[in-house]
């Protein structure tokens, strides 16, 4: 199976990686936003966006569902687990784990997130690096939790590990 690594940039095929590579290029078009968001009061440079409240931010995207169709989670991002520090999309966080961090055009560190390569939401919908309908659900439920809390991804880490546990998945 191809994956993106072995791929040039220019001609990567959405339909032509594997479901991992996949899953790994929406998690980071989901970056990509937050740091935006991030970037409207604050300097992407001076993000702390970590391993950790990553996930958080993850699971709050995909469960930040305003249609209630959930098409995220049942679709795309489908290994949630319910662990210590709150949900967790098992795959992203092995694929983290196993690439010390390094994914295509971010790497998370422990205290923050760095931007390998310059890419804007223009480029991630000209060179259709993700499925255009995947982009709008994202898009769509990026906004709706900043509607429902405009300060999320200005909250700590552990703020939203507190925030993921009050979920009622949590407490099932």
């Amino acid at each position: 199976m191809n994956t993106l690594e072995n791929m040039p940039l220019m001609i990567i095929n959405f339909e032509q990686i594997d479901k991992i590579e996949k899953k790994v290029l929406c998690f980071e078009y989901i970056l990509s936003s937050l740091l935006q968001w991030y970037s409207e009061k604050r300097s992407k440079a001076d993000n702390d966006f970590s391993v950790l409240k990553s996930m958080k931010l993850l699971f709050f995207v995909v469960a930040g569902d305003k249609k209630k169709n959930y098409y995220l989670l049942d679709n795309v991002f489908d290994s949630f687990k319910a662990l210590p520090f709150g949900h967790v999309e098992t795959e992203i966080y092995s694929y983290l784990k196993n690439k010390s961090g390094h994914l295509n055009y971010y790497e998370i560190t422990n205290q923050k997130l760095i931007e390998k390569k310059a890419i804007t939401k223009e480029d991630w919908k000209s060179l259709r690096l993700v499925e255009p309908n995947i982009i709008q659900e994202i898009d769509e439920s990026i906004e709706y939790i900043k509607e429902l809390n405009s300060n999320l991804v200005f909250q700590s880490a552990y703020e939203l590990v507190d925030l993921s546990h009050a979920w009622y998945s949590w407490k099932r």
